[in-house]
């Protein structure tokens, strides 16, 4: 029974482990991301501070980024530290990522949406990443939808995201896909995430402009 129990508490911690975010582990070096194809860029990121490894000192590159994760990495990201009060109806003040839900709130780059909710754990799509950095760098909104007539799937864009996916492209921060088309609801992945945060940081202090590989952020 001893030994039954002592299994079940490591299988618990395990499991618990295997779910905390990203950003409970400050390693200075994070793993499994030797040869990936943002290697340079994720290492850049977890020497800034702007974002962290899992417990276990991995990046999972490849993992599906939930909106909790987006704005936790955007928060550090851009430093934004100032708080607000919160009510949303899916997010508890003993959340890990409560404190970051105020931090996005406060700065006012998402409102959440019109049933109170934020819905912090589901995954975050190009349209949501879209809406999030243009409000963050003030981009201008009002310019029309022109730039998505490029895109095939151009009717698919919702007018909620349209202004703003517009807005990215026509500053060089979002393209489409070979073949033509711009999937807003395309679940963003983790090194996607941070690769864009990272050239938005780089143009932001006049480094350099897009980087060259873009053939993985379309």
């Amino acid at each position: 029974k001893r030994l039954t129990w002592l299994m079940t508490v490591m299988f618990v911690l395990t499991t618990m482990l295997g779910a905390l975010p990203f950003q409970a582990a400050a390693a200075a070096n994070v793993t499994n991301i030797n040869g990936h194809w943002a290697q340079g860029q994720i290492q850049t990121m977890v020497d800034k501070g702007a974002i962290g490894g899992y417990p276990d000192n991995t990046f999972k590159p490849e993992r599906i980024t939930t909106r909790a994760e987006f704005i936790s990495m955007t928060n550090r990201a851009f430093s934004f530290n100032e708080t607000v009060e919160i009510n949303y109806t899916d997010v508890e003040s003993n959340d890990w990522f409560a404190p970051d839900i105020a931090k996005a709130k406060a700065a006012g780059y998402i409102a959440g949406y019109s049933d109170g909710s934020m819905k912090p754990n589901n995954s975050i799509t190009r349209q949501e990443v879209a809406v999030i950095v243009a409000n963050i760098l003030e981009l201008d909104t009002a310019g029309g939808t022109e730039a998505l007539s490029k895109f095939t799937d151009a009717a698919s864009i919702p007018a909620w995201s349209g202004n703003a996916i517009a807005a990215m492209v026509e500053a060089g921060y979002l393209s489409g896909y070979p073949d033509g088309t711009f999937r807003p609801d395309n679940i963003i992945i983790r090194c996607e995430a941070m690769k864009l945060i990272n050239e938005v940081l780089d143009r932001r202090v006049n480094i350099e402009g897009l980087h060259p590989d873009t053939k993985h952020w379309p």
